[in-house]
């Protein structure tokens, strides 16, 4: 599979939504938040494959406490480009996540129904843990289970 690259869509781009810059900014702020917000603990990192393993890598990388990573592949759109609404676990978690602390690492969020597919698949897997989610888009936001 050859993957598209900026080079190839460059003309089509008629300007910048936010930089590099800005995006390695956001993910370091977060990342020393999350840092500071679970100092002591070992929280696991868990990234929706394949588009966030960018934003995880960095992420991971700007923490200042260990963190162990997982990957989740999910898929909601078969072989369409329109969302089904059917969540299909391609790849599962190798981790188990009970008694964990919980971080989604995802970097694009469409529609919203895989991510609420996934949060909510890991409120039963761990009922009475803090869960979050960080998406490049925006900082992070926090759901108490």
């Amino acid at each position: 599979m050859v993957g598209m690259r900026i080079a190839d869509v460059q003309e089509d781009i008629d300007h910048e939504l936010i930089s590099k810059e800005e995006i390695s900014d956001i993910i370091n702020r977060a990342a020393a938040q999350a840092s500071e917000d679970y100092r002591g603990k070992t929280p696991l990192l868990v990234c929706v494959l394949k588009g966030a393993v960018n934003t995880l890598a960095a992420f991971s990388q700007a923490m200042s406490i260990p963190v162990q990573m997982d990957f989740m592949s999910l898929s909601s759109y078969g072989s369409g480009t329109e969302s089904s609404g059917k969540i299909t676990v391609r790849q599962d978690l190798s981790t188990d996540v009970r008694g964990r602390h919980v971080l989604i690492v995802e970097d694009i969020i469409d529609s919203g129904i895989t991510l609420a597919w996934l949060v909510d698949e890991l409120k039963r897997r761990l009922p009475w843990k803090f869960l979050r989610f960080w998406r490049s888009r925006h900082v992070a936001r926090s759901m108490l289970m």
